[in-house]
């Protein structure tokens, strides 16, 4: 995860746990090779840097070079080289940037020799390097697979379709369409054709956008002057003020206003950013990046959406119980509250420590749906990752209490990942609905990891109009491996022992039950839905409804059941 930190932003908000590299924005190139440092580095950015290093993330030196005149000179200054890597050496960077704009297409291969040479020079100072290039190459002047082969990546400028003196209003970072400027999907198949693969190439996205004073209000307008720059955090405030609108042709978001004249303003954000994170896990990309760090201020979504794209799974479930917490001290500081380890705040979600509504130990969680300023109802979850084994049981199970008086619903989710992160499938709870001052137990039963499956997405789901729910002592218990039809798996825990008939009494209670299981097609359903009485197998899918007293199940396979009833499950193995 690659973020240039300009000079000019505000970097308090910097989430270090969520990158690797951070590229300090910049000292200039001449063309004599000697370089201007007008920005104070590396004073400037002395807290990012030593932050950076305390949370293992490297630091890479930006020189820039703009404009074909000063480019084709520098590249054959014999000081340029040595000037660079000395600044980056002797100032205690990890690698070094380079972001040369306006190539002429003349310089293509020279630009290369330089970069052979430029890197030669690095690897002898230990130092790392990297490129930011063009989204598109209309002047043949990049030979991207010969980049590619000789730095450590390329950092695709995958942005600016639409710019500030444009003559259309229109989307900064399109994923599909608007094909007479090109769009990110085009600017990716260009580069993996040229380069073979992702594994050099991040894609770089804007957390900015513009807004334009347009002819009109519908897309495609034609702009009456130069729009404005706008940061995401600009973009947010007025997209809740003026109402966010979807583009689906570029799959990005947008809004416009009327003051006496149309404006339109464009700017990606967290729901149009996953979908770009996708197609980075599905090219097996080096990984991703943003123009720039601080466009963000204080807004939590685009980190939050960085999370949900590229968490990396734990080995096991962890801190169920919600006992284990600590302080977030990683950069954010109007955020000093503890935070629970193992979990995160997905989109549109708060998080807090309560230790006077719990249903076991010391403490639990308060979970609430913020709408951050957009309409509600809101969706918004907590979330862990876990590894899992492909064709194992699993259960994910807790316990939530829902007395908020505003229409909450609250449910869990399984969402099964493959190593590219895209998901396979989905198991789902129950609903809790009703208010209560009383902990519900919610399961989403026994589901089994599909084929592929590499990991779990474990979610606290809520959807309402605010205020805080809890939850508390959560599981997720691996079981047996679901093997072809005929083996006989071992149960996992204290299953009752059954031969030729099921005994089901009419009250389960003595079976100790504290589950609820869904309906049998995954879609939750509301809390004290009375489901008929059922005999499951491990798959989860009904063998046999079941009436009270005794069921005649010598017809089956011997193997673990799950018995249904009120609406409860229990563990039951049927032998010979």
């Amino acid at each position: 995860m690659y973020g240039y930190a300009p000079y000019w932003t505000d970097l308090r908000y910097i989430r270090y746990d969520l990158l690797t590299h951070i590229g300090i924005f910049d000292v200039t190139l001449n063309p004599d090779g000697s370089i201007t440092n007008d920005f104070g580095f590396p004073g400037h950015w002395a807290g990012v840097i030593d932050r950076a290093r305390r949370n293992g993330v490297k630091c890479e030196l930006v020189v820039t070079c703009f404009g074909w005149y000063n480019i084709h000179h520098a590249i054959r200054s014999p000081a340029s080289i040595p000037n660079i890597v000395t600044l980056a050496e002797t100032t205690g960077m990890d690698g070094v940037n380079i972001d040369f704009e306006e190539i002429w297409h003349g310089d293509r291969d020279s630009l290369v020799l330089f970069m052979q040479a430029l890197s030669r020079a690095c690897r002898a100072a230990g130092l790392e390097l990297t490129m930011a290039t063009m989204p598109l190459d209309h002047e043949n002047a990049y030979d991207f697979r010969a980049l590619a082969d000789t730095t450590d990546g390329l950092f695709i400028m995958a942005y600016n379709f639409h710019w500030q003196g444009g003559p259309e209003a229109g989307p900064v970072a399109p994923l599909t369409g608007w094909d007479y400027y090109g769009n990110v999907g085009m600017s990716i198949s260009q580069y993996l054709a040229a380069v073979g693969d992702g594994r050099k190439l991040y894609l770089g996205l804007p957390w900015y956008g513009y807004q334009w004073p347009t002819h009109a209000e519908t897309t495609r307008s034609r702009t009456r002057a130069v729009g404005e720059a706008i940061t995401y955090n600009q973009y947010a405030g007025r997209a809740r003020v003026h109402g966010r609108l979807w583009d689906a042709e570029s799959q990005t978001p947008w809004y416009r206003f009327n003051d006496g004249g149309w404006h339109q303003g464009w700017c990606d954000d967290d729901t149009s950013l996953l979908l770009k994170f996708q197609e980075v896990h599905e090219h097996d990309f080096l990984g991703t990046g943003m123009w720039a760090l601080g466009y963000e201020g204080a807004r939590p979504e685009l980190w939050a959406a960085l999370r949900e794209a590229y968490n990396p799974p734990l080995d096991a479930f962890t801190n169920g119980g919600f006992e284990e917490w600590r302080l977030d001290t990683l950069a954010v500081p109007s955020d000093t509250t503890p935070n629970p380890v193992g979990w995160y705040e997905g989109r549109r979600a708060r998080y807090r420590r309560d230790d006077a509504v719990v249903r076991s130990g010391a403490s639990a969680v308060r979970h609430q749906p913020d709408s951050l300023g957009f309409p509600w109802p809101a969706e918004s979850r907590l979330f862990q990752d876990v590894r899992v084994e492909p064709g194992r049981l699993y259960e994910f199970s807790g316990w939530a209490r829902k007395n908020d008086s505003l229409g909450n619903r609250l449910w869990l989710a399984v969402d099964w990942h493959d190593a590219r992160h895209r998901v396979l499938g989905t198991d789902l709870s129950p609903i809790l609905e009703r208010d209560s001052a009383a902990w519900v137990p919610l399961t989403t039963g026994p589901v089994t990891a599909p084929s592929g499956a590499a990991s779990a997405r474990l979610s606290l789901r809520m959807t309402g109009y605010g205020g805080w729910c809890h939850w508390d002592d959560l599981a997720f218990d691996p079981g047996a491996v679901v093997e072809a039809p005929g083996h006989s798996p071992l149960p996992d825990r204290g299953p009752t022992i059954i031969r030729g008939s099921l005994n089901l009494p009419q009250d389960m209670t003595d079976w100790g039950h504290d589950r609820i299981v869904p309906n049998s097609d995954r879609v939750p359903h509301p809390v004290g839905h009375v489901a008929r009485p059922a005999l499951l197998d491990i798959s989860g899918r009904k063998v046999m409804d079941l009436k009270p007293g005794p069921n005649d199940v010598s017809g089956l396979a011997p193997g673990v059941y799950f018995v249904r009833s009120r609406p409860a499950i229990h563990r039951v193995v049927v032998t010979r």
